[in-house]
């Protein structure tokens, strides 16, 4: 009777690499979770540097004013000391 030759893989052989795969997987896992936290967090820490000066430019060129409110009808309205 021929044997078939021996560089075939055993079923055993591939659970055991799946479930070490699975492992490793699992514990990688709550590491990109961090990574990709911190990255969102990057992301508004750089929204937030962009707005603040451009809300201030606003001010500056307005008197001192913020723009705080949209009217109904679509009119902005300023703050209650420049009316």
């Amino acid at each position: 009777m021929r044997r078939c030759p021996r560089w075939a893989f055993a079923l055993m052989e591939i659970l055991v690499v799946i479930s070490i795969v699975a492992i490793l997987i699992s514990i990688l896992l709550p590491a990109l979770a961090m990574a990709r936290e911190l990255a969102d967090r990057a992301v508004c820490t750089a929204n937030v540097r962009g707005i603040i000066p451009s809300v201030v430019i606003y001010a500056q060129n307005n008197n001192g004013c913020f723009l705080y409110d949209a009217g109904a009808n679509g009119e902005s309205r300023h703050c209650r000391e420049c009316g």
